[in-house]
This record gives C-alpha cells, sequence and structure tokens, in this order.
C-alpha cells in the first residue's frame, strides 16, 4: 500500500502478464515523483516482496536482534 501522511493514495500489484499495475485512488492526487519512486520500489523489491529489513537480513547485511 502506498501512503503520503498516513493517507492511502494506491498500490502496486502483480498483473496476469507479469508486470505491476498502479491502482491508484481516485480521490488522491498522485504526483509524478511518488508514481515514479512507487514504480522503482516495485521494480527492486517485487511486488509482494518482503520487505527491506528482512530482505537486509536475509542477504546477511544485517544481524536479526534476537
Amino acid at each position: 500500500m502506498l501512503t503520503r501522511d498516513g493517507r492511502r493514495v494506491g498500490e502496486l500489484v502483480r498483473d496476469p502478464a507479469g508486470g505491476v499495475s498502479p491502482r491508484w485512488d481516485p480521490q488522491a492526487e498522485v504526483r509524478p515523483a511518488e508514481a515514479a519512486l512507487a514504480y522503482v520500489l516495485a521494480a527492486a523489491f517485487g511486488v509482494g516482496a518482503p520487505g527491506l529489513v528482512k530482505s537486509a537480513i536475509g542477504a546477511g547485511l544485517v544481524s536479526p536482534p534476537f
């Protein structure tokens, strides 16, 4: 889910062809920079992928706190 100031702006979902499609909230005024950042993050981490911290732990870049 994409948010701005705690308010939902939209989400990126995987389409049947394997690409990423946006679903923007009709009430939100999505800024071009926000849309670009959303696509970059989706391309880097995928849609529904583990979060950044979990990915860093899995790659051995950081140690879990437990």
